[in-house]
């Protein structure tokens, strides 16, 4: 089963950046929360989080990536506004940002504009921020031509997928998390691979060529998570599935909700062809993995790449700056995304070429206090002022600073993110391959029975049998967990189902 994976993959990838980019941007420039200070009649107080702008400018070990656009770019703003000013506000350590929103919300001492994860449903129900739907569909006055906000963003970002329960849209996204291929164009030459592949059978085709050449051919740090999974959902993905499940929301997305009256029903399981198909793939696939079918020992992996030795590893595309300042890496690198599968490879290959795990990244709110304080128009023309094309490619884009695919149309990246900002990042609708998501004890009992089938360890038949256990478990403590929620609001009703 699939529980919110869209938003919950968002979530999960969006604190793994933050765990990476947080220690390279240095100190603060915190605000106090009265609206005058030094002769400035309104101050806009902002959590920028990724971009929050560092003390000292000068590249060095301690500080590998340093941030200064968006310090910059406010400037240029404030020129614009007489008598507004920005402030950078700091934000504690990444595991207590959440309860320091939820307390400074609650307080309404919350800075005008925070960062948060999309879609806001949480924010936007206890009415901590501010609908932007109104300011979305009125035209970008900082760019020529536009007539809507809202279209200068990827698909991706603002489109029905990412709109809280309520309808409303809460956010400005402005940057994209995705995930790609990385590959050392050296490894390639040698094993005589002279394009990349087409096609799911001309990828394991690769390897094989690969693994003939002396190398390990792939690896990726996140096989134990949603990723493979998801992947394997746009493989083979099955359109009657699909529309079964998504009918509480029709919105393109099957939330949790909705996988969870799904696996009840009966409609996805264990019993489905593309859940047996994945397993069967998987472990076909699992020979050309570095270290071979087990799930684990895969920290060293990404620096296996980095010194060479490791043809491939799946990654996210933020990684691309680090690869790019490493000492260690001597070769050339290059990005794919995964090639569609056709019916040669499985019967229920869906032929669609597989998305790259596109889902907005980080994402800016305009809270209450905005509204309280007068500052909510001018905190939407900041960040209209922010979302311009030439704005977001100096934030994103920034020279000393990891770069980071953008959220804004027409943005120019750097070079080597090129090739997948070229790929399709339109939205399709999401299967991902049912598992035991419906509980932690679940899932890690389903990732373990995994393994062992990986390993050879359980042969086909028992591995389901014993999974299903795990899956009807994971169903019932889900819908425990959630009838038993405080907030009634957030309680599934049954009797829809």
């Amino acid at each position: 089963m699939q529980l919110d994976v869209s938003r919950a993959a968002a979530l999960c990838a969006s604190l793994l950046i933050v765990a990476i980019l947080l220690p390279m941007c240095g100190g603060s420039e915190t605000a106090r929360t009265d609206q005058s200070r030094d002769g400035v009649g309104r101050i806009i107080r902002m959590v920028a989080h990724t971009y929050m702008p560092s003390d000292d400018m000068e590249v060095s070990e301690q500080n590998p990536f340093p941030r200064g656009a968006i310090r910059v770019l406010a400037k240029h703003w404030e020129r614009q506004h007489p008598g507004v000013r920005i402030e950078f506000v700091r934000i504690p350590d990444q595991t207590a940002y959440v309860s320091w929103v939820r307390t400074q919300c609650t307080g309404g001492t919350v800075a005008e504009i925070i960062f948060w994860w999309p879609p806001g449903d949480e924010l936007g129900l206890k009415e901590w921020v501010i609908p932007l739907d109104d300011y979305l569909d009125r035209p970008n006055r900082y760019v020529s031509g536009n007539e809507r906000w809202r279209d200068l963003f990827l698909p991706v970002c603002l489109n029905p997928p990412w709109k809280a329960r309520d309808g409303h849209d809460y956010f400005v996204p402005v940057d994209v998390f995705m995930t790609a291929v990385f590959y050392n164009k050296d490894i390639f030459a040698e094993a005589g691979i002279e394009r990349l592949p087409e096609t799911w059978d001309e990828f394991i085709d690769v390897q094989e060529r690969i693994r003939q050449a002396g190398y390990e051919p792939f690896w990726c740090p996140e096989m134990r998570s949603h990723w493979p999974r998801s992947l394997f959902g746009q493989l083979l993905f099955d359109k009657e599935v699909f529309e079964q499940l998504d009918v509480l929301e029709t919105n393109g997305r099957i939330e949790g909700e909705e996988a969870i009256r799904g696996a009840s029903l009966g409609i996805t399981g264990l019993h489905e062809p593309r859940f047996r198909e994945y397993l069967r793939l998987m472990k076909e696939w699992s020979q050309y993995w570095k270290g071979g079918p087990s799930l684990g020992g895969s920290v060293e992996s990404i620096n296996l790449f980095l010194l060479g030795k490791l043809a491939m590893v799946w990654q996210g595309a933020w990684s691309l700056s680090q690869m790019e300042a490493d000492p260690y890496v001597e070769f050339e690198f290059g990005l794919f995304a995964f090639p569609p599968m056709t019916k040669d490879t499985s019967p229920v290959a869906s032929g669609r070429k597989p998305l790259i795990n596109a889902s907005p990244g980080t994402c800016y709110y305009v809270t209450q206090s905005a509204a309280r304080n007068g500052l909510a128009d001018l905190c939407a023309d900041w960040l209209m002022f922010l979302t311009t094309p030439e704005n977001c490619e100096e934030l994103t884009q920034e020279t000393t600073a990891i770069k980071i695919p953008p959220a804004v149309v027409g943005t120019k990246v750097a070079a080597v993110l090129e090739p997948i900002m070229t790929y399709d990042m339109s939205l399709l609708e999401d299967l991902i391959i049912p598992w035991g998501d419906g509980s932690p004890e679940a899932l890690d009992n389903c990732n373990r029975l995994f393994e062992l089938f990986l390993m050879d360890e359980l042969d086909f038949e028992e591995t389901v049998s014993r999974m299903e256990k795990w899956w009807e478990i994971g169903i019932e403590e889900a819908i425990r967990i959630n009838q038993r929620l405080s907030d009634e609001q957030g309680r599934w009703d049954m009797a829809k189902w």
